[in-house]
């Protein structure tokens, strides 16, 4: 990147915008679709990134959320439909301290699986 004027704008100055903009306000990882009868986000609408997030609750499961833990540290089946194996995963909510890990079993294009040292814990992962 090279030091540019104030005064002028280059190429550089109106990319930087774009990207801005990009980041700020147009791109989604997901919204919402339904909720729970706590008024917690049950599903979630996949929007304009390539992947998915889902929500997988607790063993207990009092909401009949629709994937769930199998207990605290077992292989858990989590659906995902991507369509192509994914790469990889994020936990962006949970309910108390945990560690989400891969699962014995290779994921395919369809499923993942997945652990968790806690199965008590609510959770929300996005697979990309």
């Amino acid at each position: 990147m090279r030091p540019q004027k104030p005064s002028s704008i280059g190429a550089q100055h109106i990319q930087n915008i774009s990207f801005d903009k990009v980041l700020r306000a147009n791109v989604s990882m997901g919204a919402a679709a339904t909720f729970a009868s706590d008024g917690s986000p049950a599903t979630f609408s996949q929007d304009n990134t390539d992947g998915v997030m889902i929500r997988v609750a607790s063993n207990a499961n009092p909401l009949g959320i629709v994937q769930f833990w199998s207990g605290s540290n077992t292989d858990t089946t989590v659906v995902h439909n991507l369509g192509r194996v994914p790469i990889g995963y994020y936990v962006t909510k949970k309910s108390k301290t945990c560690d989400v890990y891969d699962g014995s079993v290779l994921p395919t294009d369809a499923n993942i699986t997945l652990r968790c040292t806690d199965g008590s814990a609510d959770t929300v992962v996005y697979i990309f």
